[in-house]
């Protein structure tokens, strides 16, 4: 142990291995053992050695609380689960176990019954604030933005050097729209950690979002600094700097897009898309969206979910004349797309994505204005109806294709 503590893992594993071959019924040595090999990243070897502690003693806590580390980190999510909930029969008053348990089901997508347990968590320990941030993505994964701002402020409180915590604090903001205290938040947790990349991607679309395309060009070129040209997170940071390029360059073209004759339909999907994520060009992206399915129904089918979140956009930071005729657009694209997903789920043997579609909506903070109630209170009382209606529907498709 001593080992251990003086950063030596190695001369640890091997003090570790040598009291279990002379006593192998050393509980201790066995659940030590499992803690070294989870803190040097050798996850199955330390679910093994937790394993034995266990054999000798199912009801060990110690052990029952860190084999879940590992176990999480092998994605072996329901395992995980059986542990902590082993551990909290014993130690029922437990907040980092509930947490714990909490942040499995983040993983396995059960936000109701995370929330409950970050909740749990909070009762037993108010300080504790990476219940705080969990009970944050929860209630964000359930469409309530404000709530989860409102937790996440909280941890950031309590926990302000806390690299996760800080950038998380970022994306509530962003999530609310509110992209100067999102910049904020991401700036202030890249002065943490400057390396830190999902900070730089956080910055870099807050940035977007705002229409400073250009700052936003040079963080996510910091973000290619960082990573290898071929990772995964690099070629989307490439994407985003041509994308920022490109929006710069068509943002005076856009009314001729809407309204010259021998316009490409692709150009005007292609701009409508620059001009809502990219421009904040928001009912000119609906117009052009119109223009083009008007001309190719076809485009309609791959492009309807988009025209939606630009028509709520619209209708919601756009200061338009009528927003209930740009909402009423945006259910109408919805109801079809819906549709369209009820029908492929009839015949498809992975509906995965498909299901994970209707799971990106209810989540999305682009139809918060839809779909909280308190922001639906707002709408006149038939668009209440039409919009909990569609979202009725949206929840029964999951339920059904859940229970199949």
């Amino acid at each position: 142990k001593i080992y251990s503590i003086q950063g030596d893992p190695e001369k640890a594993i091997a003090s570790y291995r040598l009291a279990i071959d002379l006593d192998a019924k050393l509980i201790e040595a066995h659940h030590n053992l499992g803690v070294v090999l989870s803190r040097k990243d050798e996850h199955q070897h330390a679910v093994q050695a937790f394993e034995k502690a266990l054999n000798l003693n199912p009801k060990y806590l110690l052990t029952l609380r860190e084999m879940a580390k590992p176990l999480e980190a092998l994605k072996e999510y329901e395992r995980a689960k059986k542990v902590l909930r082993d551990a909290l029969a014993i130690a029922p008053g437990d907040a980092i176990l509930h947490a714990n348990l909490g942040n499995i089901c983040v993983h396995t997508k059960e936000w109701e019954r995370a929330k409950s347990l970050f909740r749990r968590a909070i009762e037993l320990d108010s300080k504790l604030a990476f219940a705080h941030d969990g009970l944050a993505a929860s209630l964000g994964s359930l469409g309530d933005l404000d709530g989860a701002l409102r937790s996440a402020r909280t941890a950031a409180t309590l926990a302000p050097k806390d690299v996760r915590i800080q950038y998380n604090l970022g994306r509530a903001f962003h999530y609310k729209r509110d992209f100067p205290s999102a910049i904020e938040a991401y700036r202030k947790t890249l002065k943490l950690n400057a390396k830190y990349v999902p900070a730089h991607f956080g910055l870099g679309y807050a940035l977007r979002d705002a229409v400073q395309l250009f700052a936003a060009e040079q963080v996510f070129k910091q973000v290619l600094k960082l990573l290898p040209s071929d990772h995964r997170l690099g070629i989307e940071a490439d994407y985003e700097i041509s994308m920022c390029k490109r929006a710069r360059e068509i943002r005076s073209r856009i009314p001729q897009l809407i309204n010259g004759e021998d316009v490409k339909t692709q150009d005007q999907v292609e701009a409508a898309l620059l001009a809502w994520k990219y421009l904040r060009r928001f009912q000119g992206a609906v117009r052009l969206y119109r223009a083009a399915f008007s001309a190719d129904a076809d485009l309609a089918a791959k492009h309807r979910t988009d025209a939606a979140t630009a028509a709520l956009l619209a209708a919601s930071e756009g200061k338009p004349k009528s927003p209930e005729r740009l909402r009423g657009a945006a259910l109408t694209w919805l109801r079809s797309e819906l549709e369209s997903v009820q029908a492929e789920l009839k015949t498809t043997k992975d509906a995965s994505k498909l299901l994970k579609r209707l799971r990106e909506w209810q989540a999305s903070y682009f139809y918060a204005p839809i779909r909280e109630e308190a922001r639906l209170e707002r709408l006149p009382e038939q668009e209440q109806k039409e919009w909990r209606q569609f979202w009725s529907e949206v929840r029964s498709t999951l339920q059904s294709s859940n229970e199949k």
